[in-house]
């Protein structure tokens, strides 16, 4: 399964590596019944895996039995703890790709680096912009600035 947005040539190749040899351009609740009993042109699966928002979570409590599922995930959440010598387009990158599963996602950022901070949200505006998934997930990644706790004892 891939998202509307296309499969970058990462995936592609490690698809090659694995030996797979047929995608699909689906989603949703509606793309997990297709992969578990199969249509005239996706054929039925063994094992359904991967996360998606409440109603792929659903779709996926309801085929557990007739398929293998991995786990009941969703919405997902994502922490990221980052210093100094973090990449801010990864950790905004990392940030998008868990808010765009559902809107109750969670994606929070947690950083020793001022530097990094400040640039996070123009970072995460530029990720959003190449995104085709961009509308759903701005709840998810609203500025909520805690403020500077100052340093901690360890």
């Amino acid at each position: 399964m891939t998202p509307p947005g296309g499969i970058t040539d990462a995936v592609l190749a490690a698809c090659s590596l694995a030996g797979v040899t047929r995608l699909f351009r689906i989603g949703g609740a509606q793309a997990i019944a297709a992969l578990a009993f199969g249509t005239r042109t996706i054929p039925r699966v063994d094992k359904v895996v991967g996360p998606g928002n409440k109603w792929v979570t659903e779709a996926k409590r309801q085929i557990t039995g007739l398929v293998g599922v991995d786990m009941m995930a969703g919405p997902t959440e994502v922490l990221i703890i980052a210093d100094s010598t973090a990449d801010v387009a990864q950790v905004a990158a990392d940030m998008v790709a868990q808010a765009e599963h559902d809107e109750e996602a969670t994606a929070w950022c947690v950083t020793t680096d001022h530097q990094l901070a400040d640039n996070l949200p123009a970072a995460l505006e530029a990720c959003l912009a190449r995104n085709p998934r961009a509308a759903g997930c701005g709840r998810v990644l609203a500025p909520a600035w805690i403020g500077d706790l100052g340093p901690f004892d360890a």
